[in-house]
Order: C-alpha cells, then sequence, then structure tokens
C-alpha cells in the first residue's frame, strides 16, 4: 500500500509540472492530478472486481445456470399457437 501511494505522490509532485508546462495554465496540475486517480481507480476496481469473481465462483455459476433454467422452463411452457 505504501509503495502504491508513494507512487501516486511521485506522479502528482513530479510529473503534473512538467507535463502541462508547455500550456501555460495554471490548473494544468490539477487536470492531471484527476486523471491520474481516475485511472488508478479504474484499475483497482478491475482488480477488486477479479477478486470478487475468484471468491464466489461457485456461488455465481449455481445463479446464473438457475436463471437460465427458469427461462428455459418457461419458454418450454408457452402454447406454440394460442387460440384465437
Amino acid at each position: 500500500m505504501r509503495k502504491a501511494l508513494s507512487l501516486g505522490v511521485i506522479f502528482i509532485t513530479g510529473l503534473s509540472s512538467q507535463v502541462f508546462a508547455a500550456a501555460g495554465y495554471a490548473k494544468d496540475g490539477l487536470e492531471f492530478s484527476l486523471v491520474l486517480i481516475g485511472f488508478l481507480l479504474l484499475v483497482a476496481g478491475v482488480l477488486k472486481g477479479i477478486d470478487y469473481l475468484s471468491k464466489n465462483r461457485k456461488m455465481l455459476v449455481h445463479r446464473v445456470k438457475a436463471f437460465i433454467k427458469k427461462k428455459v422452463t418457461s419458454l418450454t411452457r408457452l402454447p406454440l399457437h394460442p387460440e384465437p
């Protein structure tokens, strides 16, 4: 956790002034920080989602199978030719 936090601080403080220095806008460092934080949140979300799927795989497979079975049985009970 400390490595990730220190890496984020290095990116925010060390690279933000150099990346947007040519544009000349005072708030460009904030934009870079927001983009970086958004990217790190996206990566964390993907990793957390993979962890969730690996822990709950059996339950999720069982629920999907039950859902499909329920839909198939409801479709087979439909009349082929409805009476007028």
